[in-house]
């Protein structure tokens, strides 16, 4: 699904907008390059999102946490080691 969305297009926009009910292009356009620059790529955890979550957290305890806990990019790592990524277009 990933490799169809970043390689066609087209057929990528259509599903934004499927899935996001939105019918303004320039969203849509915005949607699928998002999806170029920060989804179609081997999806590892960025720390920096982990804090930003952790920091906006209605938990007290969240924002003493080690963001480092919740992170596990082994099997992504495994993953991109064996060339899997690279077969399917994600790199």
């Amino acid at each position: 699904g990933w490799q169809r969305l970043i390689t066609d297009k087209s057929f990528g926009k259509k599903m934004i907008q499927k899935y996001t009910r939105d019918t303004s292009d320039e969203m849509i356009e915005a949607g699928w390059l998002h999806a170029l620059d920060y989804i179609a790529r081997p999806l590892y955890i960025p720390r920096e999102r982990i804090i930003e979550i952790l920091e906006q957290s209605i938990v007290p305890d969240a924002k003493k946490a080690n963001p480092d806990q919740f992170i596990d990019n082994s099997v992504v790592n495994e993953l991109s080691d064996a060339g899997f990524f690279r077969q399917i277009g994600m790199n």
